[in-house]
């Protein structure tokens, strides 16, 4: 979100703080957080892209820990620190109950402040957020990233929030210089994980966020790109391995995965992100799809589309009805396939393999090798 925006939140709570002024603070900052979360659904059933509704909700957290951090070093003339956002809060990409995950960050043991801490966390936990927190030096994150990969790519994500600069971005330089040579093939590596059940997108109950051609897939490829780059990076980056049309559908597909992900956690009240059977028809009802009269020979699709949803033999008030939550599967498995077939050519690019086999010419210019036809750059072959 722009400074702008995140200046108008701020106000906005410090407004609802002073007309109270006097009252239980706490019942005023839930009070904000849930007028903002009802504003911010019913814009996102408008319509809202989802990364636009992911980087709103993040703002609004940003307001909060902000005032939180005020409140709690007013009057302090203690050593100097940085207040640090990391994972999906550092890369301003939240869903209404993401974990809120930070990271204070000092130059050595002796600069530690556990009140400023603690007079931070509080006010955060008494809104029932899920806090994840860490106090660290420079030298103890780096030496975390280097040895645990989930805490490298939170770390990656990290922003500063408030607190000294120049120690944020002395723990930036040297949390990228120091990344192990082998972070990109390693997190490449996390896509073929037991826990992501295989590579197949066909499945019954969904994770939008942790299986294949989910969020997480995507996140890999910008943690892998990251890496590479060796500074933090957004999605242009992606320009440098995947066409522009790519680029384009891979963040058309992250906008719907990040809008259905937003429902769920709308819809359920709570952090959910499997698409469970027994959701799956009010989270299409929820994201404008309706059940529609389908045609004899298919679904009332343009003219040549033969592809057919349900049982041909349904009965009762279903008979001849393409429902909404088949629709919006439909929609759901086309889209995380694509996902996976991106993110895949991205990790090919990136992670390429040491060429050993002989190369064969199919015609000028094109050659294949490696179990790959390769073709001359900058022509439209297919």
């Amino acid at each position: 979100m722009t400074a702008e925006t995140l200046a108008d939140t701020g106000n906005a709570l410090r407004s609802a703080l002073q007309q109270h002024h006097g009252g239980n603070p706490t019942e005023v900052r839930a009070s904000f957080w849930r007028s903002q979360m009802e504003r911010l659904q019913r814009e996102h059933r408008e319509g809202a892209s989802g990364l636009v509704t992911a980087r709103a909700i993040a703002d609004v957290v940003d307001a909060i820990v902000l005032d939180a951090h005020q409140n709690a070093s007013e009057g302090r003339d203690g050593n100097p620190y940085a207040l640090v956002a990391l994972g999906g809060y550092g890369r301003q990409e939240m869903s209404p109950c993401s974990d809120v995950d930070l990271l204070f960050l000092h130059g050595s043991d002796r600069d530690r402040d556990p009140e400023l801490i603690s007079g931070i966390l509080h006010p955060l936990w008494d809104l029932q957020f899920d806090i994840g927190h860490s106090s660290r030096t420079i030298s103890e994150a780096v030496q975390i990233a280097r040895d645990d990969i989930q805490s490298c790519t939170a770390m990656l994500d990290g922003r500063l929030l408030v607190g000294d600069r120049d120690l944020f971005e002395k723990f930036s330089q040297r949390l990228f210089k120091k990344l192990p040579k082998k972070t990109v093939a390693a997190l490449k590596g996390l896509r073929g994980h037991p826990d992501r059940q295989g590579h197949s997108v066909q499945l019954l109950e969904p994770n939008v966020k942790e299986s294949p051609g989910g969020l997480r897939d995507i996140q890999l490829l910008e943690w892998a790109l990251k890496s590479r780059a060796g500074v933090r990076i957004r999605d242009e980056a992606w320009d440098d391995y995947l066409d522009p049309e790519d680029v384009v559908a891979l963040k058309q597909s992250r906008d719907f995965l990040w809008r259905v992900r937003h429902e769920l956690h709308f819809a359920m009240q709570r952090k959910q992100d499997v698409l469970d059977n027994a959701v799956k028809p009010r989270i299409a009802l929820n994201l404008n799809y309706t059940d529609r009269a389908r045609a004899a020979n298919g679904p009332a699709r343009p003219s040549g589309w033969t592809h057919r949803v349900g049982l041909p033999d349904r009965t009762g008030v279903d008979r001849g009805l393409e429902l909404s939550a088949e629709q919006f599967m439909r929609d759901y498995y086309l889209r995380v396939r694509e996902v996976v077939q991106l993110v895949d050519l991205g990790f090919a690019h990136l992670v390429r393999p040491r060429r050993r086999g002989r190369q064969l010419v199919l015609e000028e210019g094109i050659v294949t090798a490696d179990e790959e036809i390769r073709l001359p750059d900058g022509v439209s072959y297919f």
